[in-house]
């Protein structure tokens, strides 16, 4: 972050991908409307998506590449796949260049009239990762992880829901350790995980799970996308 980014500059950020709902969404609205300063924040973040979608072509992958994916996976999954330190090694080897997002400070809530502002807190920078179709194949969606507000939104790019099907987010420890899930996606806007344990290495990777997720607290359908975290 320079030291000329706008003290609520999170907050655009939000307001320009459109995770913020009710109160917050009517809040960030106002504050844009009366503050030119944050109003300019959050066109320089439309600007930001709008180059990082206009990166990626509109594509639908070819009909070839998902039966090539599900028999590269079932061999795997026959043997606990997610216990294998090398199979996870070479997915996030296969995965494309994150896009960095680089976001601002942590913004505490409006004071009220009568209560003294909080002070200021200066958040670490985020971690991003942008989730591919193993193999240089399409991405799928942007992750970005907020370690201070212990929050990850799930932007999704090309990501399709399937009827009795649900997207599950799975982090995968650099160590090789076991995946852990961070809840469940949805492919027709951005998903907010919030309260979570905010995963700062390894890979995530967006997992097809029977509907309400994974039964076992393990994968257990094809992985669709794989990619590394980095910091932001």
């Amino acid at each position: 972050m320079t030291a000329a980014a706008h003290p609520q500059d999170l907050r655009a950020a939000e307001l320009a991908l459109g995770v913020l709902e009710g109160e917050p969404l009517a809040e960030a609205k106002a504050l844009a409307a009366a503050d030119t300063g944050f109003a300019a924040a959050v066109e320089t973040w439309e600007l930001r998506l709008a180059v990082l979608a206009e990166a990626i072509a509109p594509v639908a992958a070819p009909e070839r590449v998902w039966p090539a994916i599900r028999d590269r996976l079932t061999p795997v999954a026959r043997t606990r796949w997610w216990d294998s330190v090398d199979v996870w090694r070479g997915l996030t080897a296969a995965s494309v260049t994150v896009a960095a997002v680089g976001l601002g400070l942590w913004i505490a809530p409006e004071p009220k009239p009568d209560a003294p502002p909080p002070p200021p807190i200066t958040a670490a920078s985020p971690y991003v990762a942008l989730v591919s179709v193993p193999d240089g194949g399409p991405a799928l969606a942007a992750v970005t992880v907020d370690t201070e507000l212990k929050r990850i939104v799930v932007t999704p790019v090309a990501l399709t829901e399937q009827q009795a099907k649900s997207l599950e987010l799975w982090v995968v420890p650099a160590d090789g350790g076991a995946p852990r899930s961070l809840g469940l996606v949805k492919a027709g806007g951005p998903t907010v995980i919030a309260g979570v344990s905010a995963p700062t290495d390894g890979a995530l990777a967006i997992s097809l799970e029977p509907e309400g997720g994974s039964p076992t607290g393990a994968p257990t359908g094809p992985i669709l996308g794989v990619g590394p975290l980095t910091k932001g």
